[in-house]
């Protein structure tokens, strides 16, 4: 059999039967997490006052507490959720789990048809949207954050909200992310800092160091959250 055929087939079996799978087994442990949610300054996925709309910045490996906050929440907002996935064979896999979440995906990185995905999610969010970007993807290196998130806050006005979360017990994949998965019963964090937000006519300068300062508050809350659940 050759190496391309067998690459397809792994692929097929993989979106056709793992995925469905994956997703089933996901959305019957989320359930037995003992999760809880910290906002350390105003509410805003969903305050007293309503919905505050936001650009989310997490890490890669943090796709799964994103994923469960989606589940949550999505019921109760008026808009919809876009979250950026790379064009790559993941990327394929992360739009499909988004989509059967109920959010939406535009499909680009920073790497491969960025810009392109950049000006599709500033075209596509209406006024009651969010979007999340994975910082660090699609490649990373890992959690070293991209410019990306800040540029769509640039255009459209919204506060960036930096989110990280952490799980007592979990396990952690082998790949340049280092997915975590959090275990059946375990307890879970999620944690949102404080936002920032760009100014519309900010120079490059400017993004480069507010880009700086995501980065070292992701690293920060990511801290936070794994201390947290461990207490």
């Amino acid at each position: 059999m050759a190496s391309p055929l067998r690459k397809r087939i792994k692929q097929w079996l993989t979106l056709r039967i793992g995925l469905p799978l994956g997703y089933a087994l996901f959305r019957l442990i989320r359930l037995t997490w003992r999760h809880r949610r910290i906002e350390q300054a105003e509410p805003f996925i969903l305050g007293p006052g309503g919905p505050k709309l936001c650009a989310v910045a997490f890490f890669h490996g943090d796709l799964l507490y994103i994923a469960h906050e989606m589940c949550w929440h999505r019921p109760r907002l008026r808009g919809n959720v876009y979250l950026m996935a790379s064009r790559s064979r993941d990327g394929e896999i992360i739009a499909r789990l988004v989509e059967w979440i109920g959010g939406k995906t535009v499909r680009g990185s920073s790497s491969r048809g960025g810009g392109q995905a950049l000006l599709e999610m500033v075209n596509s969010l209406g006024p009651h949207d969010y979007a999340a970007i994975a910082v660090d993807g699609p490649r990373g290196p890992r959690h070293e954050a991209k410019e990306g998130i800040l540029l769509l806050a640039k255009r459209t006005g919204l506060p960036v909200v930096p989110m990280a979360g952490g799980a007592a017990g979990k396990w952690i994949a082998r790949s340049w992310d280092r997915l975590e998965i959090p275990r059946p019963f375990s307890r879970t964090t999620m944690l949102f800092g404080q936002p920032l937000h760009v100014p519309a006519g900010a120079n490059a300068q400017t993004v480069a160091a507010l880009r700086e300062e995501l980065e070292r508050r992701l690293r920060a809350l990511k801290e936070e959250a794994d201390a947290g659940c461990r207490l």
